[in-house]
């Protein structure tokens, strides 16, 4: 996954990362990143159980990049999250038709001062001392989610955790 990252990030760099525009269902997005990582997160990773009865808006972008940028932000949560907790997949729907995907665990979250350089190529947070990485997988999915026509946030959960998102144009204009 590292050297896919990097050779994103140098195609970027030179003008030729391809991405495809087209829309998609977040929940399709959402259970491709589950199928993917599943055996990985040793069972932790679960789908927010409230997004199968939903009525599934379509958002904008490329959904193989999306779900990159997704299984991205899962390993992160994995590293980061106490071991044994669940991390959770869902979108929602904003008021103006924004699609956000969330990833969301319950770990220590991040620390406003780190919440730009956390995004930096080959830089960390601030606290980061006992997890092993590169720097390069968040960078990647500012990239990414920007090519998309979209923006990354991350917002720390009362209690305890982080919400990771992927927000997204709705394709067409407007969620059908």
């Amino acid at each position: 996954q590292l050297v896919t990252d990097l050779l994103d990030l140098a195609r970027s760099d030179a003008g030729h990362l391809q991405l495809s525009q087209s829309g998609f269902e977040p929940l399709s997005c959402l259970r491709a990143v589950l199928q993917r990582l599943q055996l990985h997160s040793q069972g932790r990773l679960r789908i927010d159980p409230a997004q199968e009865a939903s009525q599934p808006p379509r958002a904008g972008g490329d959904p193989a990049r999306v779900e990159q940028c997704l299984a991205n932000l899962v390993e992160n949560a994995l590293k980061y999250a106490p071991a044994g907790t669940p991390i959770l997949l869902k979108y929602t729907l904003e008021p103006d038709n924004t699609v956000v995907l969330h990833v969301i665990d319950q770990g220590p979250g991040v620390p406003e001062r780190d919440r730009q350089r956390i995004f930096e190529r080959f830089r960390r947070g601030s606290q980061v001392t006992d997890v092993v990485g590169s720097g390069i997988g968040l960078a990647v999915v500012r990239q990414l989610a920007v090519l998309s026509g979209g923006t990354v946030r991350l917002s720390n959960r009362p209690g305890a955790g982080l919400a990771a998102c992927v927000v997204l144009q709705p394709w067409g204009g407007a969620a059908r």
